[in-house]
């Protein structure tokens, strides 16, 4: 389920955002990848933005809006680097991936 959740998440990034994924975060870092832009002119792998993505086997609205919340405290460790953060969360029972940016 972690990697089907990395999967949709990272299109949802590139087909919704003007970002993309551009490498793997270190553990204990408070989130999962580093975004660039998706058009770039200098520097292609700039980090631009920050991702974390959770997935949930089955869950109620409730319990996405709480883990969203849980998701973007968890982030705040990691905004020293002043960069947005987008976090995703995505739900199997009744596919949908809700995407917020903070």
């Amino acid at each position: 389920m972690e990697d089907a959740a990395y999967g949709l998440s990272i299109i949802t990034i590139w087909h919704y955002t003007s970002y993309k994924v551009i490498k793997q975060s270190f553990k204990g870092s408070g989130f999962d990848y580093w975004l660039g832009e998706k058009d770039f002119s200098d520097d292609p792998f700039r980090e631009k933005a920050r991702l974390e993505v959770s997935g949930i086997l089955k869950g109620t609205d409730a319990q996405i809006k709480q883990r969203l919340k849980e998701k973007l405290l968890q982030t705040q460790k990691s905004d020293n680097f002043n960069l947005p953060v987008i976090v995703t969360i995505v739900e199997f029972g009744q596919p949908q991936v809700k995407i917020q940016q903070r």
